[in-house]
């Protein structure tokens, strides 16, 4: 009985291994068991790829790159890294990734 009284952590990788956890949060809901779940990656090197990849999808809306032509809209891409606590805002001009202040990435977006 003590063992059901105490909380147990489990720890998934995101993707599958989070789906999977639904399984184990049933069971352990139908079986009054208090569980923990923490899915997520802590990434050695955090490429920014999905940014970009996203950053070409909204350009392809006609009415973005009508915008964006025109000069009344500016697109650009940012993402924080949380195991360095950095953020990081493309830069056209080097089309590259470059690391900025909190302060400072959101005075550019405004």
């Amino acid at each position: 009985m003590r063992n059901r009284l105490s909380t147990l952590a489990c720890t998934s990788s995101i993707g599958p291994g989070a789906t999977n956890m639904v399984t184990g949060a049933a069971l352990a809901t139908v079986n009054r068991l208090p569980v923990l779940l923490l899915p997520g990656d802590v990434f050695a090197t955090r490429a920014p790829h999905p940014v970009l990849q996203q950053l070409e999808h909204l350009r392809r809306y006609r009415l973005v790159s009508d915008a964006e032509a025109r000069g009344d809209l500016h697109v650009t891409g940012m993402y924080f890294d949380v195991g360095a606590a950095q953020v990081y805002l493309f830069d056209s001009a080097t089309d590259s990734f470059t690391g900025v202040g909190v302060a400072q990435a959101v005075a550019s977006e405004s």
